[in-house]
């Protein structure tokens, strides 16, 4: 294990999957993701909003991100917690009714 301040090597990097979900992310069109680590050693966390997210239950939403998760990080992707999955609007409700508590 890693010593305080210091990062786990057998882990995957987060800046890792940012690149790659840069890569697939239109931010124009009002996509966006929010993917970190908590703390050192944690899973990755976080949110990906998509526009070809519409029209799919949360199962599909699910294995379609786990499916381009695995196929760019293999056995790594066991490093990857809960991401939630939204569509633009979704995600646009989601933070009104974040801001209205």
């Amino acid at each position: 294990m890693a010593g305080l301040g210091q990062t786990d090597a057998s882990h995957l990097d987060v800046k890792r999957v940012i690149k790659e979900l840069e890569k697939v992310t239109d931010q124009a069109n009002g996509e966006s993701f929010d993917v970190k680590r908590e703390r050192p050693g944690s899973n990755i966390t976080g949110y990906v909003v998509r526009r070809d997210f519409r029209g799919l239950n949360s199962a599909e939403r699910q294995k379609n991100l786990r499916t381009f998760l695995i196929e760019r990080f293999g056995p790594e992707t066991t490093d990857i917690g809960l991401i939630l999955t939204f569509t633009p609007e979704e995600f646009d409700d989601w933070l009104e009714d974040a801001w209205s508590i």
